[in-house]
């Protein structure tokens, strides 16, 4: 399991990318967004 403050980590990268993508529609936000999903969903 991981540590709380990872998961935190997490969050906050996570939030960071959609704020870019909501922005500027950045595909690579994007990606890095759905690999954060998949991560959230094997943890």
């Amino acid at each position: 399991m991981m540590p709380i403050s990872s998961i935190n980590r997490m969050a906050h990268l996570h939030r960071k990318f959609m704020d870019v993508h909501a922005s500027q529609g950045s595909s690579i936000a994007n990606e890095v967004i759905q690999e954060v999903v998949k991560f959230y969903k094997i943890k």
